[in-house]
């Protein structure tokens, strides 16, 4: 791990994003075998009655007899045997977690408790285990509290699992007085306490306390070794791909145990992956055992120019090469979603039937994978029908009903049948939701509820993304929809953030930039009525107001500052930390919206200062600022500091540039970007060619403009020959409606913006009824309301 300002003050250990490295407990593999005491209990061995008792109010102020005879006459069941033998009432808590009432399990301990059942702290270990296993994070920090009650003492473990839990549900202002905590309860921090702690600095793009919680792990006598280089090389996804991180990395395969090398190995396949770089994917790939993962076949053909690639910089950082390595199911995993971001489904079920070979259970992170998979190539009833074969799905005849697909009947999987997650669901979500509407999420969340199967925070992203993307909902509907969703799930996340102000952004979007056959419309007017929105950003992001704010003091009635500055104060009040997406956006909004550069420097500049590596959409707002500055020179060095940051410009960035250029009217310029843009392997888009053409429309060449759309049209579509000979407005028009982003340009009807309305009011309906499968509201049984809940004026859009 590295700080930008002192590359070589520390030295990498261990951290996590989505969490390879800490993952310390996971389910027990299909056909494992159990302790009789501990085999998982099923719920359909237990009465409705017995649940009635779990959830009656009584529990804690009940007489112990009276407790003891309304247990007794739970019919058909020795109901009470669970309550007075620990390693019982473990079972019957941990079977809680998956009912439609998680907090159950901790009104068993309670009852446990309450009857003198003896109680020991790996009892309660036990449970947190389990519930990090069904990500029921926000009931851990209630559990070990209530340990404490009822134990009078806790362990390093339980607070462990405590900090973990903390991590997970983004409290990261509570990870400051953890430590605090192990001196009351006069215990000593362990190697696994500081991991996690510099696991969730790292997470929360925090890089100068990542530091400090490194240097104080040292301090107590915990040096550096492979178990924290993992961790660190897996969470640093969050930051970018460092080189001295990887290296580091690397060079702890020498000393790392089995199950850590697999997790080095797994984080840096994982980063080569995000930054683009198949030379390093292929040499990192290879350094796993090829008898049990010979997937290079299938992804790097003998002959390719990579196959044999990459391995150059590993051999001068370490020497010889660490023995082969054996993959594990999350390698498979990052390996299908790989394919599934390239759209090659025929490799993925290659990669996915040799993890099979090799003998390797599919988990629920795999059906994920293969819902990808199939989405990616466009086959929703696929990717439906690889969650029913591989799922244990409560009715999936209504989900295929309700969602109008036709599956082809297989033959049944003999795999054990897999718990579903929200992963899963919410994969699936995100890919239906682009072919069939608002309908299916209905659907899904229906499904979810029948298998308790709550909505999480990811949920809310992928819903909020696409109302603002393809169903063109105005931010204020995306707000509002954000407050009522979170009634059932919880806090903001700093990717609701990220979602907002896209939509904030894209809104003002058609104001900034007309197109050459209209007239410029007032962009300011917008942007000067939300002024309060970019102070509240700039607030949450440390950033100091710019020159020009004197122009955006205004705020109009129908700002969306009072919806938007709760949000963004629940996150700083909790130390959330803005990631990488929302700074991006922080960028577009000073150099594009207030063209304020200095301003956008700034931001961009802060941010390499906290440890993140900017990707292409940050140097893209930094270049369409310049663009539309006219600054042209600024604008080419943002290109080529892209490119030596190793960031290679794509079709967004040339296409800026030509855009930049076509409104300057240097159409010879904007025709030198584009040749440029086809050298480098760049398919031009719709936005590009239209640019370039109305460079030349602009200079008056409209038979030449003509003439060049023509030719550039084969090139980003088929042309369709009916349309030869109709005029240039015609043919632009019909032209610039290829672009998948034109729906989200186009203003919504009173018409359409009531069946949004109708549609959604259906939807949080169905939401709501979801939430109560288990959600953050059920954590509200035993920890009172949120005080940084979100109230929202009922102001109409």
């Amino acid at each position: 791990m590295s700080s930008r300002a002192s590359p070589s003050a520390i030295t990498p250990e261990a951290t996590q994003p989505p969490a390879p490295a800490l993952h310390a407990s996971s389910p027990a593999p299909n056909g494992a075998q159990f302790p009789p005491d501990l085999r998982p209990l099923s719920l359909d061995v237990l009465p409705p009655e017995l649940l009635s008792v779990i959830d009656a109010s009584f529990i804690r102020t009940a007489p112990k007899h009276a407790l003891l005879k309304r247990l007794q006459s739970v019919p058909a069941s020795n109901a009470v045997q669970y309550f007075l033998d620990g390693r019982k009432t473990r079972r019957l808590a941990s079977a809680m977690i998956n009912t439609s009432k998680p907090v159950r399990a901790l009104r068993v301990l309670i009852i446990a408790h309450r009857l003198d059942c003896v109680l020991k702290k790996s009892i309660y270990e036990g449970v947190a285990k389990d519930m990090a296993v069904a990500r029921r994070w926000h009931l851990i920090s209630p559990l070990v509290a209530l340990c404490s009650r009822q134990l009078g003492r806790l362990s390093v473990r339980l607070l462990d699992w405590r900090i973990r839990a903390l991590m997970e549900t983004a409290k990261y202002s509570a990870l400051d007085h953890v430590v605090e905590q192990f001196n009351r309860e006069g215990l000593s921090p362990g190697r696994r306490t500081y991991q996690i702690l510099l696991t969730g600095h790292i997470r929360n793009h925090d890089l100068p306390k990542a530091l400090d919680m490194l240097s104080r792990m040292q301090q107590a006598g915990f040096p550096v070794d492979a178990s924290t280089q993992a961790a660190i090389v897996a969470a640093y996804r969050a930051l970018g791909s460092d080189e001295m991180v990887r290296t580091h990395a690397f060079d702890a395969l020498h000393t790392a145990n089995t199950r850590t090398a697999t997790l080095i190995l797994n984080a840096l396949a994982q980063l080569a992956i995000d930054t683009h770089d198949s030379e390093q994917l292929a040499f990192v790939l290879q350094l796993f055992d090829q008898s049990k993962f010979p997937v290079g076949r299938f992804l790097f053909p003998a002959g390719s120019s990579i196959a044999g690639g990459g391995a150059s910089a590993y051999q001068d950082a370490a020497s010889p090469s660490p023995p082969p390595i054996s993959p594990d199911v999350a390698t498979y995993t990052i390996l299908l979603n790989h394919m599934a971001y390239l759209g090659d489904r025929r490799t993925a079920m290659a990669i996915y039937h040799q993890m099979l070979a090799v003998g390797i259970t599919p988990d629920a992170r795999v059906v994920a994978a293969l819902v990808r998979v199939h989405l990616s190539a466009s086959d929703p009833a696929a990717a439906l029908s690889a969650t029913i074969n591989m799922c244990d799905l409560l009715d999936p005849q209504s989900l295929i009903h309700d969602l109008g697909l036709t599956i082809t009947p297989s033959t049944p999987s003999r795999q054990r049948r897999i718990k579903p997650t929200a992963e899963i669901f919410n994969t699936l979500a995100q890919g239906i939701l682009l072919t069939h509407g608002l309908d299916s999420m209905r659907a899904i969340l229906k499904s979810m509820w029948n298998c308790s199967v709550s909505p999480d925070s990811e949920t809310v992203r992928i819903f909020l993304a696409y109302l603002g993307r393809r169903e063109r909902a105005h931010p204020r509907r995306v707000l509002k929809t954000l407050k009522v969703l979170l009634s059932s799930t919880g806090r903001p996340s700093v990717k609701h953030v990220s979602i907002i102000f896209h939509a904030i952004l894209r809104h003002e979007r058609p104001r900034l930039l007309s197109g050459w056959f209209t007239t410029p419309g007032d962009h300011l007017s917008f942007a000067a009525r939300n002024a309060g929105v970019y102070r509240s950003l700039d607030k949450y992001m440390g950033t100091p107001r710019g020159s020009r704010s004197s122009a955006y003091e205004h705020q109009g009635k129908q700002s969306l500052e009072p919806l938007v500055r709760p949000i963004l104060q629940s996150l700083a009040d909790r130390a959330v930390q803005p990631d990488r997406a929302v700074t991006a956006s922080a960028i577009k909004y000073n150099a594009v919206t207030k063209m304020d550069m200095r301003a956008a420097r700034d931001v961009f500049q802060g941010m390499l200062e906290k440890g993140m590596y900017p990707e292409e959409h940050h140097y893209s707002a930094l270049l369409e600022g310049y663009a539309i500055e006219g600054d042209f020179a600024a604008a080419e060095a943002v290109m080529d500091a892209a490119r030596l940051a190793g960031v290679h410009p794509g079709a967004v960035m040339y296409t800026i540039l030509i855009c930049g250029y076509g409104r300057a009217g240097k159409a010879d310029r904007a025709m030198r970007v584009l040749q440029e843009m086809v050298n480098a392997g760049v398919k031009p888009d719709v936005p590009a060619v239209d640019a370039i053409v109305g460079a030349y429309f602009a200079m008056g060449a409209h038979m030449f403009a003509r003439r060049l759309l023509l030719d550039l049209w084969p090139s980003v579509a088929p042309f369709p020959e009916d349309l030869r000979t109709t005029p240039l407005k015609t043919l632009i028009e019909a032209f610039r409606s290829l672009h998948r982003g034109e729906r989200t340009r186009a203003r919504m009807s009173k018409k359409q913006r009531t069946w949004l309305n109708a549609k959604l009011k259906h939807v949080v309906r169905a939401w709501n009824a979801s939430g109560q499968s288990g959600g953050e509201r059920n954590g509200a049984v035993e920890q009172g309301r949120d005080k940084t809940s979100i109230m929202v004026p009922r102001n109409s859009e």
